[in-house]
C-alpha cells in the first residue's frame, strides 16, 4: 500500500487521510468473508463487530497479496509495523530514540553533572550532599544568570541593538538548561505525589473508622437508656400477676393505658434516636 504524499501530513493539524472513507461495515464484512474463505476454521457468518476483529488478526498471517484484493479493500490491510523510524505530524521519529541531551541539541551544559545516586548495597559515606542539592544550587545559579543576562540584554538594546542576537542565544541556552534541570525532578515529583495520595487515603480510612466507632457508642447509649430507663419488664410482670379478678371494664381500661404508654415510649425512642444519631 503506497503511502500518501508527505505534503498531506506535514501540517500541525493535518486532515484525516483520504482512505478513511473505505472503512465501512460493508467493506469490513467483505474482507472478513475473503479471509474466511482462506481459513476454513473461520465462520463466514460472523457479525460486523467480529468481522473487524477477524480482519485485524488474520490479515498479517495471510499469504494473499494486497494487490490481489479489490481496490476498496486494500486500505483495510494494516501496514507492517515500523522497525526503525515512523512519521507523525510531519516529523520523523526513531523507534528506539535515545533520551534528549543538551549536546544532542547543539547546546552547552552550563551546570556540573550531579554525582550518581548511591546504590543500596554501597557503604554509607559521611558526605551529606545529594544530587538534589546539586540541582537546587545549579537552578539558583542559572536563575541569577537569567536575571543578569536579561538586564544586559536591555542595556545592549539601548546602546547597540544590532548585536542582540548573541545575548538572546545565551538567554535561550540558560532557559533550556533550567528546563533540563527541572525535568530531572520528575521522579521526585511522582514519588511525592504518590505519597500524598497514600496519606490522603489513610486519613480518609481513619476518619471512616472513627465515625463508625462514634456511631456505635451512640447506639449503645441509646439502647442502654431504652432498656434500663423504662422498666418495661417489671411493668409487664406486674400486670401479668394482677390480671386475675379484673372485670371486662378494668381489662379494657388497662389495655388502653398500655397502648398509650407504648405510644409515648415509641415517641420517646424516636426522639432519643433523632437527638443522638440523627435518623
Amino acid at each position: 500500500m503506497a503511502d500518501p504524499p508527505p505534503a498531506s501530513i506535514s501540517a500541525a493539524f493535518p486532515a484525516p487521510p483520504p482512505f478513511y472513507k473505505y472503512f465501512t461495515p460493508q467493506n469490513l464484512s467483505q474482507l472478513a468473508e475473503l479471509r474466511s474463505s482462506e481459513h476454513e476454521t473461520e465462520k463466514p457468518t460472523s457479525p460486523p463487530s467480529a468481522a473487524t476483529a477477524t480482519a485485524t488478526t488474520a490479515i498479517a498471517s495471510s499469504s494473499t497479496s494486497i494487490l490481489e484484493l479489490p481496490p476498496d479493500l486494500r486500505y483495510l490491510v494494516p501496514p507492517d509495523p515500523p522497525v526503525e523510524h515512523y512519521r507523525s505530524f510531519g516529523g520523523n521519529y526513531e523507534i528506539n530514540e535515545p533520551p534528549q541531551t543538551l549536546s544532542s541539541q547543539g547546546l552547552s551544559q552550563l551546570y556540573p553533572a550531579p554525582p550518581p545516586s548511591p546504590s543500596p548495597s554501597s557503604s554509607p559515606t559521611t558526605s551529606t550532599t545529594t544530587p538534589s542539592h546539586h540541582r537546587a544550587a545549579a537552578l539558583k545559579t542559572l536563575t541569577k544568570s537569567l536575571l543578569l543576562s536579561y538586564l544586559e540584554l536591555l542595556s545592549l538594546l539601548s546602546t547597540n541593538p544590532a548585536h542582540y542576537t548573541d545575548k538572546l542565544d545565551h538567554l535561550r541556552t540558560l532557559f533550556v538548561n533550567c528546563h533540563f534541570l527541572i525535568n530531572e525532578y520528575r521522579p521526585h515529583q511522582a514519588r511525592e505525589s504518590l505519597i500524598v495520595l497514600m496519606e490522603e487515603a489513610v486519613r480518609r480510612g481513619r476518619e471512616e473508622v472513627a465515625g463508625v466507632k462514634e456511631a456505635r457508642e451512640r447506639v449503645a447509649r441509646v439502647v442502654a437508656g431504652i432498656v434500663g430507663g423504662q422498666g418495661l419488664e417489671g411493668g409487664k410482670q406486674e400486670s401479668a400477676e394482677s390480671v386475675e379478678g379484673w372485670t371486662e371494664r378494668d381489662t379494657t381500661a388497662r389495655q388502653s393505658a398500655d397502648e398509650d404508654r407504648d405510644a409515648q415510649l415509641e415517641k420517646e425512642v424516636w426522639r432519643v434516636l433523632d437527638a443522638e444519631i440523627g435518623v
